[in-house]
């Protein structure tokens, strides 16, 4: 039988996630979704205009320390997997310019502790229309695509609508 025939390679092909994966985004939802929906509130009653999720992780333990220190009193840190470093920063009324500029900060910080592998995903978002969990899933989807695809060091930027 060749390897391509096996069944259990043939659900690998078929299969988008692991378990892994679905149990880290299940985390996220977990921990990210009501303060999402309530910014939201805060989109819809139009006290907020946008606001940036960013996701970060390194193979090291400084990331939550250096988080902490670059955030603003009014971004929420939420440590998604702290074996892994993986952390998602929640900035409110952030857009672009200013959730880059913070991913430029924190990759600079980070860069003292580590040369290489850091990864740091910012999504803007701009309006309510899709569910808080659409949001968060979409976040992960873009962070597994940078991991995949070996994308380290820069900042993947992605705006929703």
């Amino acid at each position: 039988m060749l390897p391509s025939d096996n069944p259990i390679n043939q659900r690998k092909k078929v299969s988008k996630f692991t378990s892994d994966e679905i149990f880290l985004a299940l985390t996220m939802v977990e921990k990210m979704e009501s303060t999402v929906e309530l910014i939201y509130h805060l989109m819809d009653h139009e006290t907020s205009d946008s606001f940036v999720l960013m996701l970060i992780k390194a193979d090291n333990n400084k990331v939550k320390n250096v988080l902490k220190g670059q955030k603003r009193q009014t971004d929420m840190l939420f440590e998604i997997n702290a074996e892994q470093s993986l952390y998602v920063m929640l900035c409110q009324d952030t857009q672009v310019d200013g959730g880059y500029h913070f991913g430029q900060r924190v990759m600079r910080e980070l860069h003292i502790y580590q040369r290489t592998g850091i990864y740091c995903i910012a999504l803007e978002i701009r309006s309510t229309k899709l569910k808080a969990k659409s949001v968060i899933f979409r976040l992960m989807e873009i962070f597994l695509g940078a991991e995949q695809n070996e994308e380290y060091d820069e900042i993947i930027y992605k705006s929703l609508n």
